[in-house]
C-alpha cells in the first residue's frame, strides 16, 4: 500500500499507472490519497476514466477539509 501522490513519486510513474488501469478497464480502481493538493495540481494532466474512483483519506476529524478541497475543485 502506498500513497500515489506523494511526493517522491514522479508525474511520469503516475501516468504510466493511469495507462495500465485504463487498459485493464474491466476493472474499477479508487484512488486514495492523503495529498489532495497534489492531486489537484496534476489533475488537469490526467486522464480520468468512469472506471477510476477518486479519493482522500481521513485519518480524523482534522483532516476533513481534504474531501471539501476536491468535491469543489474536481469535476469527478
Amino acid at each position: 500500500m502506498s500513497d500515489l501522490f506523494h511526493e517522491s513519486v514522479s508525474e511520469e510513474f503516475i501516468q504510466q499507472v493511469f495507462a495500465v488501469m485504463r487498459q485493464a478497464n474491466w476493472h474499477r480502481y479508487q484512488i486514495l490519497t492523503k495529498r489532495a493538493d497534489r492531486l489537484l495540481e496534476m489533475d488537469a494532466r490526467l486522464r480520468w476514466e468512469s472506471h477510476f474512483w477518486m479519493g482522500v483519506s481521513v485519518e480524523s476529524d482534522e483532516y476533513q477539509f481534504r474531501i471539501d478541497r476536491l468535491a469543489r475543485r474536481t469535476p469527478r
